[in-house]
């Protein structure tokens, strides 16, 4: 029972951090804009999201598919399914949690710069987030659950 309680506590220690994080880099992003920069700067700061967001969006969608790829690699030698279950979902909460900074981002720069890149990224990070809902289907596949349901 100790063992089940560990993991617990491990998958919403994961969730906390990584939703802290954001929190955390966002806070500090708009509070080096707002300490740091003028009317004028704002202008020029939208000219920085421009680039400063579709960047964070690149490298966030190619970490999550390495970080993702990665826990099905460490689930592959595993049979319990429950365990692989927990994989799933912290690798879910680790891609939604860059996919909300990257969402940040873009809504700063959206903010800093009303410009079309600025919405086609947001709607990109939001069409990302929308088409990686968990579904049952999505874990059996990538998890290869569906012969341990047969054999079962």
């Amino acid at each position: 029972m100790e063992k089940i309680i560990d993991k617990k506590i491990k998958k919403l220690n994961i969730l906390f951090f990584s939703l802290l994080t954001i929190s955390v880099i966002a806070t500090l992003f708009v509070l080096y804009l707002k300490i740091n920069l003028k009317y004028e700067d704002l202008v020029k700061a939208g000219s920085l999201a421009l680039y400063l967001s579709p960047l964070t969006m690149i490298i966030v969608i190619i970490l999550n598919s390495y970080l993702y790829k990665k826990a099905v690699e460490k689930a592959e030698n595993l049979t319990d399914k429950i365990e692989k279950l927990q994989i799933f979902f912290q690798a879910k909460v680790v891609q939604y949690s860059l996919y909300s900074l990257a969402g940040i981002i873009a809504a700063i720069g959206l903010l800093l710069e009303y410009r079309a890149p600025n919405i086609f990224i947001s709607v990109i990070i939001l069409s990302f987030l929308v088409f990686n809902i968990p579904t049952k289907k999505k874990f059996d596949k990538d998890f290869n659950t569906e012969q341990q349901v047969e054999e079962e």
